[in-house]
């Protein structure tokens, strides 16, 4: 079932998943793996109860944790989901993926020092993540810190040169700056990646004024 589910097969793997718990009902692996399943297919109360299934097995199984998390998330159980990732991260401080998630919990509450802190480390425990550059730079372009912003968006670009909303925020920050030039080849960039990005169509409308 792991195999099928890693070759993107995901109904057979589904399938097995649901066996497996038939046959190793007290094994955590399994109850992640069917919680997975029932993720994939939108039945969240169900994933919810195999990775709490899972916990209870294994305690320590951080990416049950981190599943959960997702899943109260969805749920916008957002006190639930923190809960989880810190978790995850308590059982596994070099998780993928958990530091970032909850730095989008803290930057969705405004609570920006404690939301870069988690991108920041994100960005040590894998550096190759644009995501979390990107929402560094647009956590320190919410802050003022535009230089700061600046380069973090040009890495996450450099990593992913297709990612629209790092264009556009890369463009607010050369606003910002006074550099309108940069700010307009920006937007332009983020539009011809996606032309219904309405956000960087307002906002290159706005540096163009300027520019005039």
């Amino acid at each position: 079932g792991k195999t099928l589910s890693w070759a993107r097969k995901y109904e057979e793997a589904g399938r097995l998943a649901q066996l497996a718990t038939t046959k190793l009902s007290d094994d955590a692996e399994v109850q992640c793996m069917a919680g997975y399943n029932f993720e994939r297919s939108g039945e969240l109360e169900q994933a919810k109860k195999c990775y709490e299934t899972a916990i209870q097995l294994n305690p320590e199984y951080a990416h049950a944790h981190y599943n959960l998390g997702h899943v109260h998330r969805q749920l916008q159980e957002w006190d639930l989901a923190e809960q989880s990732f810190q978790r995850a991260i308590e059982s596994d401080p070099k998780y993928p993926g958990a530091h970032y998630n909850l730095g989008l919990l803290y930057q969705r509450a405004n609570q920006l020092d404690r939301a870069a802190e988690c991108f920041e480390v994100s960005t040590t425990v894998n550096d190759k993540h644009p995501g979390s550059w990107e929402e560094l730079g647009t956590v320190r372009l919410n802050q003022g810190k535009i230089d700061e912003a600046i380069r973090h968006l040009e890495l996450a670009i450099q990593l992913e040169p297709k990612l629209a909303s790092a264009h556009n925020s890369l463009g607010v920050a050369f606003a910002q700056r006074g550099e309108l030039q940069k700010a307009v080849a920006s937007f332009e960039r983020a539009l011809a990646i996606a032309p219904q990005f309405e956000a960087a169509t307002q906002n290159l409308e706005r540096a163009r004024k300027l520019v005039k």
